[in-house]
């Protein structure tokens, strides 16, 4: 008996078929779409221009992060953590 008060050799080849399934198609999926970002990620992130930008764009969500907002807010004055 399990902890809904039911018969777990009932229930347990259920979910193992179910995760089995569910797995197997997980693991289809993530072949699949792994093979299309290879050739997307070759097409692009050839690119300098397109690495540049990202290394800009992450130096920017990082200034963002380090701003103390409330200060920034309620005294308007611009200070960083």
């Amino acid at each position: 008996m399990g902890l809904a008060r039911l018969n777990l050799a009932f229930i347990l080849p259920a979910f193992f078929v179910g995760r089995v399934i569910s797995y197997a198609i997980l693991g289809y999926s993530a072949g699949f779409v792994a093979a299309r970002l290879d050739k997307l990620f070759a097409k692009y992130y050839g690119n300098a221009l397109v690495i540049v930008l990202e290394v800009l764009s992450i130096l920017v969500l990082w200034v963002l992060v380090k701003i103390d907002w409330r200060t920034l807010v309620e005294k308007h004055k611009l200070r960083f953590r």
